[in-house]
């Protein structure tokens, strides 16, 4: 059994929203590496032109548009699709009835 639970801090919280420097949004200010993106191909897709700001007169149609549901809703329901990064970032592990994270503790 994994002892592990992904507990994505951007689900949490708008707060978690990033623009980097050259127009993308992302759920997490690590998606923005280089390394990252090659990593995985969840991560590349949040850098894909059609989603940078230069394209849209409001950026909400950015985080509520397709990809971001996608991804959102890979989190939610297929955690096992999550990127490698989300899991090292925001993975707890399952102690009795709480996770355990670096800086969150989640009561059921």
């Amino acid at each position: 059994m994994n002892d592990r639970e992904l507990v994505p801090k951007c689900l949490n919280t708008q707060e978690s929203v990033c623009l980097n420097a050259a127009g993308y949004f992302t759920p997490c200010c690590w998606f923005d590496a280089d390394g990252n993106r090659k990593d995985s191909p969840l991560i590349n897709g949040f850098f894909d032109p059609s989603l940078n700001i230069d394209n849209h007169d409001d950026p909400a149609t950015i985080i509520e548009g397709e990809y971001w549901n996608k991804f959102m809703t890979i989190l939610k329901t297929e955690p096992q699709r999550a990127p490698k990064l989300c899991w090292m970032l925001c993975s707890g592990k399952i102690t009795n009835k709480f996770i355990e994270n670096t800086d969150i503790r989640i009561h059921f």
